[in-house]
């Protein structure tokens, strides 16, 4: 599925290379996959991340998603694909019914 191949273009050693395919070949389809968690799993700087992400989007590994938690009570919602979150008009948490502002999310990738 993950190969050091995709990764050939940026500019990572080869070690951390094969650190960050080893690290994505545990995770399986339909998981989720936070930004934050490469950086500290595979040890690169914030400045790589995105090479990284662009190379399993440009693949289609990986799905952006949002993902909405509400303001007031911090429960979480449902994560949304880009065809979902560019339809959502308003949003509200099913625990304290409150609006979700949904200019306050985080983008996660959810494997293919």
């Amino acid at each position: 599925m993950f190969s050091i191949d995709m990764f050939k273009n940026i500019p990572i050693s080869e070690e951390n290379k094969i650190n960050a395919i080893e690290f994505l070949n545990h995770y399986k389809s339909g998981q989720y996959l936070y930004p934050n968690v490469i950086i500290r799993s595979v040890k690169i700087s914030k400045d790589v991340q995105p090479w990284i992400l662009k190379a399993l989007i440009d693949n289609q590994l990986v799905e952006e998603e949002r993902y909405y938690r509400c303001s007031r009570c911090a429960s979480s919602t449902a994560s949304y694909c880009k065809e979902e979150y560019e339809m959502l008009e308003d949003l509200y948490c099913e625990i304290c019914d409150d609006e979700i502002n949904l200019d306050d999310y985080e983008v996660v990738y959810r494997i293919k």
